[in-house]
């Protein structure tokens, strides 16, 4: 399994998850039958879920299995997408907006302090939008952009098929199928990599030369004006400002091209699978499940029970709630740090004042603290997290600490200690070649609902799904079409059901074959 800070289900490259092609036509079918009086409780796939997110500068944003990038909280410079500046309390979908219209996107992503938002389509394009001041949109401009462009085909990156990406403050990074390296926007302390400090509006290549030359790149991350690679080998590679050493080389010297860290302190010798870059530390998740931390430390972000910053990598602390835990799944956040473990909790540690951590208090904690039973998380499964979000196995997101902006999602702009519900579907109706179905109910698993009565034959069942911020539901929703899946069936009645019906013998079970998504 891939140990990643922001994707799930599994998933064994950086911007892989699985999404469905917008229209109408038919998946693979599901088929049910009952009788013409209607009144059989008939069983569908799950609700739709979210695949991906990300947390910016008091923004989020998140990815549907539909293909579809909602987002939310503050939108100056337009970060959120929809070509507005207005904040947003809920999700809002910017699929049709720009040049994400008609693109199924696999995930999304966007730094601690950033601004902007990068997202990775299916057809394997980078579009991005949001704050440009220094050209980190890589459209080949410095102006803001407030709906999606594509920038596969601006510089390095023309012709290239890109896997991955990353956003620093103002600069991005992208990884492509040949294991390359590409970066444009801010570079005063050299974190392009590219052996100046030139910025630059349009994606370079710096892996044809230096250090990164014959190394295959599988995942990159970025903080505000540094930036961090790990290759396929499992070094850690860092490059850019360094005042507080993150860059892990034992020192506060910033450098200008790419330099490897895995044989500096505790990651000597260790295998690395996944890293994330804070706003000015960094971490990285070992292949054995273990958490190596470097840079400031005023917050107690590193874990290792100090203040002190640390110029080159020491473990978390694992003598408290991490002890016996494997984890799989990091992110760093500006001052603090998050966790998912096997066991599917949360762990968070470092800067707490604005409740970033979850756990009920605004107290720093210089160790980790397990908030799964805080809030919505109790009885909670977390497969993936990015700073003060989380996304269960189930596909619903949760969100907690600052929300001036709207950016917990829920409706409102109250802060919270804990975690709330943020972003998650809702089934809100069934119909059957048009008729509505009734006793709606769902679970993570399935949606069941009582058919109508309907003349003998082949019908379509269609879902419609209403995306919700914790009880406040937006204005748009999406359709799902079982197209001929439930036949009504004439006398001889079959008999009675007496719970959820069955699939046709040697039809494709409905959880492992969704619908195509139209909407």
């Amino acid at each position: 399994m891939k140990r990643s800070g922001f994707l799930i289900f599994g998933v064994v490259t950086l911007c892989t998850a699985t999404v469905f092609a917008s229209g109408t036509a038919q998946a693979d079918q599901w088929t049910d039958s009952g009788p013409v009086q209607g009144g059989t409780v008939a069983t569908l796939p799950a609700t739709s879920a979210f695949v991906s997110i990300n947390a910016g500068e008091d923004f989020n944003a998140a990815v549907g299995d539909n293909g579809h990038v909602y987002t939310w909280g503050s939108n100056s410079h337009g970060r959120l997408g929809n070509n507005a500046t207005t904040q947003s309390h809920t999700p809002i979908d910017i699929s049709a907006t720009g040049a994400l219209s008609g693109v199924s996107v696999t995930s999304i992503t966007t730094g601690p302090v950033a601004e902007h938002a990068i997202a990775l389509g299916s057809n394997h394009h980078v579009y991005a939008w949001g704050e440009n001041s220094d050209g980190q949109v890589g459209n080949g401009t410095t102006v803001d952009s407030g709906i999606p462009v594509d920038v596969s085909e601006s510089g390095a990156l023309t012709g290239i098929t890109v896997v991955g990406a990353a956003t620093g403050a103002n600069h991005t990074l992208a990884v492509g199928s040949n294991g390359h390296v590409y970066a444009w926007g801010e570079n005063g302390a050299g974190e392009l990599g590219n052996n100046s400090t030139v910025a630059s509006t349009v994606p370079v290549d710096i892996s044809a030369t230096g250090i990164l030359s014959g190394i295959s790149v599988r995942e990159v991350s970025a903080g505000p004006g540094f930036s961090m690679a790990v290759s396929s080998n499992g070094h850690v590679y860092t490059w850019g400002l360094n005042v507080n050493g993150q860059l892990g080389d034992n020192s506060v010297t910033d450098s200008h091209v790419p330099i490897d860290v895995s044989a500096s302190g505790a990651l000597n010798g260790v295998s690395i699978a996944a890293i994330s870059a804070g706003a000015n530390h960094a971490m990285a998740l070992s292949e054995a499940g273990d958490i190596y931390t470097w840079g400031n430390n005023s917050e107690g972000q590193l874990g290792d029970n100090s203040t002190t910053d640390s110029h080159v990598p020491v473990a978390v602390a694992t003598s408290g709630v991490l002890a016996g835990i494997v984890l799989h799944a990091i992110a760093a956040g500006s001052g603090f740090s998050t966790a998912v473990g096997e066991n599917g909790h949360t762990y968070t540690w470092g800067m707490n004042a604005g409740g970033e951590l979850g756990d009920g208090t605004t107290t720093a904690r210089l160790v980790p603290v397990d908030i799964s039973a805080n809030g919505g998380l109790g009885g909670v499964s977390i497969a993936a997290v990015d700073a003060s979000l989380a996304l269960d196995v189930g596909g619903k997101v949760y969100a907690w600490g600052l929300n001036a902006a709207g950016e917990i999602g829920d409706g409102s702009t109250v802060d919270s200690l804990v975690p709330t519900l943020s972003a998650h579907f809702v089934p809100t109706a069934v119909t059957f070649d048009g008729l509505p179905g009734s006793a709606l109910t769902y679970t993570a698993e399935s949606v069941t609902v009582t058919t109508p009565a309907h003349p003998a034959g082949v019908v379509s069942v269609q879902t419609t799904e209403s995306v919700f911020g914790g009880t406040a539901s937006t204005t748009f929703s999406a359709s799902k079409t079982y197209a001929n899946s439930f036949t009504y069936l004439s006398s001889p009645t079959p008999p009675p059901t007496t719970g959820t019906s069955t699939p046709n013998p040697g039809t494709p079970a409905p959880i492992d074959h969704l619908p195509v998504v139209s909407g």
